[in-house]
C-alpha cells in the first residue's frame, strides 16, 4: 500500500503541471498529456508495473489543479 501511495504522489505534480499548461496554451497541454500517457503505457509494456498506479496520481494532480484553478477564477 505504501508503495502505491508513493507512486501516486510522485505523479501528482505532473498533473498539476498539465493544468498550468492549460492556462498557457490548450494545445500544448494536450500534447503534454498525450506524451505523458504514451510514455506511461510504453513503460508498462516493458516493465509490467501496473500503469494505472501512475495514472491515478496524474489524475489526482489534474483534479487538484483543476479545482484550484476553478476557485482562483471564481475569486478573481
Amino acid at each position: 500500500m505504501r508503495e502505491d501511495l508513493r507512486r501516486a504522489l510522485i505523479h501528482v505534480p505532473v498533473g498539476l503541471a498539465n493544468v498550468f499548461l492549460v492556462c498557457i496554451d490548450e494545445i500544448l497541454a494536450l500534447i503534454f498529456a498525450i506524451g505523458f500517457i504514451t510514455y506511461e503505457i510504453v513503460e508498462d509494456i516493458y516493465l509490467r508495473d501496473k500503469v494505472w498506479k501512475d495514472l491515478r496520481g496524474y489524475l489526482w494532480g489534474l483534479a487538484l489543479g483543476g479545482l484550484g484553478l476553478f476557485i482562483f477564477r471564481m475569486l478573481s
